[in-house]
């Protein structure tokens, strides 16, 4: 359902805290493209503020959950983050306790990543989607949740609100990659030539073939798999989603043709995010200036601020 009156304050929210949107598509599309994604782990900084949190078993595993901050009268509402692909809970460390300090937070450790135990692979978001339940069912961490998924993160965060959207009150997209990234990169490549470059040829490799191969991919991901799922989710209704985009060209120097590399950061800076915004009735895109893929890190301010419109809106009417 379309609530103008919500919608318009949020936008007016995200004005005050220098964000800038980009467009405000209030229709819900299924099966449209989206995103955006590095093909290489998101990198994190381990030198940042670490936080207390403790190891909760989920199905025979430890999985590291970090969870600060408290649930408020007005502010019923746990934030979940999610890292990108081979990234920790310490990749939020500049966003976490600044939420922290108006609502209930949790980062973690997925599977096989820093201290929590590894998993069978190879591995996809509805095993993360299915983890990351029960690691909060397990915590005693209760609904309403709001999804905060960076890079490839998104996708599970997506997949997340999709099985579980009675649970959830709201998505942030934080330059996430959409499950179409790869294939209509790939269908921009030039034909393939014996003057090709290293770098395309490297890129070529990945886009086309070593993506598919769960061992060549971070955290032994199975993409493929992944994708499919993500193609059946079929958006997250009305709920609403807030879109983060870099504002610096992800490929300027990587070596690629020019031609090559303008189509590229089109797709992940322009087609693919607007596409993003189909995915909820209630959506807006907000173009972050002056900061490449790593927001969380690099604009952190942003972040929160995204979550806090989110929360300030909706909890008028649930929290």
């Amino acid at each position: 359902m379309r609530c103008p009156f919500y919608y318009g304050w949020l936008l007016a929210i995200l004005w005050l805290s220098g964000c800038r949107p980009v467009v405000v598509p209030l229709t819900s599309t299924a099966d449209t493209p989206t995103v955006q994604a590095t093909v290489a782990p998101t990198p994190t900084t381990k030198a940042a503020t670490s936080v207390e949190g403790a190891l909760i078993r989920v199905g025979g595993r430890n999985l590291f959950l970090s969870c600060t901050g408290v649930k408020k009268p007005a502010v019923n509402v746990t934030v979940i983050l999610e890292a990108g692909l081979g990234a920790d809970h310490s990749s939020w460390a500049l966003v976490q306790p600044r939420v922290a300090g108006f609502a209930r937070v949790c980062s973690y450790d997925r599977a096989g990543l820093g201290q929590s135990d590894p998993a069978a692979i190879p591995r996809t978001s509805a095993d993360v989607v299915q983890d990351l339940h029960q690691l909060l069912q397990n915590a005693d961490e209760t609904d309403p949740y709001l999804l905060v998924g960076h890079s490839f993160g998104g996708l599970h965060g997506r997949l997340f609100a999709h099985e579980y959207p009675d649970e959830v009150i709201g998505v942030v997209l934080v330059d996430a990659v959409h499950e179409e990234w790869w294939s209509r990169a790939a269908a921009l490549l030039p034909p393939l030539s014996p003057n090709d470059s290293p770098q395309l040829q490297s890129f070529r490799q990945f886009i086309t073939v070593d993506y598919a191969d769960p061992a060549k991919t971070a955290e032994g991901m199975d993409i493929p798999a992944t994708v499919a799922q993500l193609q059946n989710a079929n958006g997250v209704g009305d709920i609403p989603l807030l879109v983060l985009v870099a504002g610096v060209p992800m490929l300027p120097a990587t070596g690629l043709p020019a031609p090559l590399a303008a189509q590229l950061n089109d797709l992940l800076q322009q087609t693919l995010p607007e596409a993003l915004t189909q995915l909820s009735s209630q959506s807006l895109r907000i173009s972050v200036d002056n900061t490449g893929h790593n927001i969380p890190q690099e604009q952190p301010n942003t972040v929160v601020a995204a979550i806090r419109a989110i929360i300030d809106v909706v909890c008028v009417k649930d929290c």
